[in-house]
């Protein structure tokens, strides 16, 4: 929740493009982070992305389905929409 409330911040004061991941074990944060890394680079639509990575988190975490799954919806996106003036 913090990490969110944070996230939000940091874009509200500017920044571009904010993602934010929960906190997690490092095994799972390098396979989250290599995943998004190849999203980054690809043309998956950003809500599909969002729930690969909640899908993966799912997948990793050896906690009950209610716990894993609060810890993954805790992953933000920010991004700002670019407009013609």
């Amino acid at each position: 929740m913090l990490t969110r409330a944070f996230a939000a911040e940091v874009f509200a004061h500017g920044t571009p493009v904010v993602v934010s991941l929960p906190p997690l074990d490092a095994v799972a944060t390098a396979g989250v982070l290599e995943q998004l890394a190849e999203f980054i680079y690809s043309s998956v639509p950003l809500e599909e992305a969002l729930v690969r990575l909640q899908d993966r988190i799912l997948a990793e975490l050896k906690l009950g389905f209610e716990d894993a799954l609060e810890i993954a919806l805790d992953i933000c996106f920010y991004a700002g929409v670019a407009t013609i003036e």
